[in-house]
């Protein structure tokens, strides 16, 4: 399930998300993690990117949202957060709803937290 939720979140990733580094033209990888975190009263997995500041939250398959994932990074004292998918709106809404309400304390937590786990592996 693990390297299930692992491939859907480098595949939306790579395939709809083109995040570069602002030092270098070297894409962004955000594979580090992921952790689990309860958005909007469902769950969700956060793996951390490369510039050890940016997130990407993936709804895992059995979230009604799903597929759905939400880019966030951090802006002064809040953060700045975007979002594509599919999924049931009215669960993607309320998650990001909780997702904008993040300070930029809150997301340096979390990439710390992602940052405990091994870095996803993609077959």
């Amino acid at each position: 399930m693990k390297a299930m939720i692992a491939s859907l979140a480098l595949a939306l990733v790579s395939a709809a998300l083109p995040v570069y580094a602002q030092q270098a033209e070297q894409p962004m990888t955000c594979k580090t993690g992921p952790v689990a975190q309860e958005f909007g009263g469902t769950h969700w997995v956060v793996y951390s990117c490369s510039d050890n500041q940016t997130v990407i939250i993936v709804a895992p398959p059995e979230n009604p949202a799903a597929p759905q994932f939400f880019t966030v990074r951090p802006d002064g004292k809040g953060v700045l957060a975007s979002g594509e998918g599919s999924g049931k709106q009215e669960y993607s809404s309320k998650a990001f709803a909780d997702v904008v309400k993040l300070k930029a304390t809150d997301l340096a937590n979390l990439v710390e937290r992602t940052r405990a786990q091994p870095v996803a592996q993609t077959q």
